[in-house]
């Protein structure tokens, strides 16, 4: 894993927000491809 170096704390925190939202968005597509293609009450 290569490090990430940033200039300054107002980059530091650009770059969380940009993961932040990187993370969320793909949390939010697993979500709608979980309820359209799985039943989960099958599984309780």
């Amino acid at each position: 894993m290569v490090p990430i170096i940033v200039e300054d704390e107002d980059e530091f925190h650009e770059l969380v927000k940009d993961v932040f939202d990187q993370v969320t968005q793909r949390i939010s597509f697993a979500k709608d491809w979980c309820e359209k293609f799985l039943d989960f009450q099958k599984f309780s």
